[in-house]
């Protein structure tokens, strides 16, 4: 899984990236943990979540699916 946090402002400004294992099950599902212990400021943050090859970071499989917050 890759984990990207943005702070967004009058500007979206990617300040974390970072990439994770996991275990992909049939149901229940997929898990993955990805720690974040840090404020980065701005109006608000931004994190988005995607699964990722192992192979190539960049290579997207599913998603990303991201959400917003107030910093």
């Amino acid at each position: 899984m890759r984990t990207r946090v943005y702070r967004v402002g009058t500007t979206k400004t990617r300040v974390f990236q970072g990439f994770v294992g996991g275990v992909i099950n049939p149901p229940p599902g997929t898990k993955f943990r990805q720690e974040i212990h840090r404020v980065f400021g701005g109006p608000r943050q931004q994190v988005c979540g995607a699964l990722v090859a192992s192979s190539n970071h960049g290579d997207v499989l599913y998603g990303p699916v991201c959400t917003s917050f107030p910093s």
